[in-house]
């Protein structure tokens, strides 16, 4: 008689169904699209460990005869990117809203307090222009990704 159990059949498929269940486990998130997809045993590949790509955009810019500077911003379509705003006017445009540019095409929402600047993490799901603007809908400008 073997001693090696390993290739009893009782024993060998609870250890496949557990390794698998992990390996599911580890690639949900990336399959959900919250985490960038990394393949098992392998380095993650130079585009998923890149940063993104930064843009940045000022509410109240001196000299400017718009209350966002640039009023239009072209992004890449389809990927995140960083987008570092500055506020100078404060009011209503304390809060910037850009629908169709969060998760499952969600509004994203920067809260930026005066003289600050914050980043948030928008991505345009397809080629087009995507109108942004402050909480009271009264400024706007315009995310065009291609």
């Amino acid at each position: 008689m073997r001693s090696d159990h390993s290739r009893n059949p009782r024993r060998v498929a609870p250890a496949l169904l557990a390794a698998c269940v992990m390996l599911l486990g580890a690639a949900l998130p990336a399959l959900a699209g919250d985490a960038p997809a990394t393949a098992v045993g392998r380095a993650a590949s130079p585009a998923a460990t890149a940063p993104l790509p930064v843009f940045e955009l000022v509410e109240g810019a001196k000299g400017s005869p718009y209350q966002y500077t640039p009023r239009s911003l072209t992004i890449p379509a389809g990927r995140k990117v960083a987008l570092k705003i500055t506020d100078h006017i404060g009011g209503c445009a304390l809060v910037t809203d850009f629908p169709h540019l969060g998760p499952n095409s969600s509004t994203v929402q920067a809260r930026v307090p005066v003289g600050q600047t914050r980043t948030v993490v928008i991505r345009a799901p397809k080629p087009g222009h995507y109108r942004y603007h402050c909480s009271e809908n009264m400024y706007f400008g315009v995310i065009v990704a291609k």
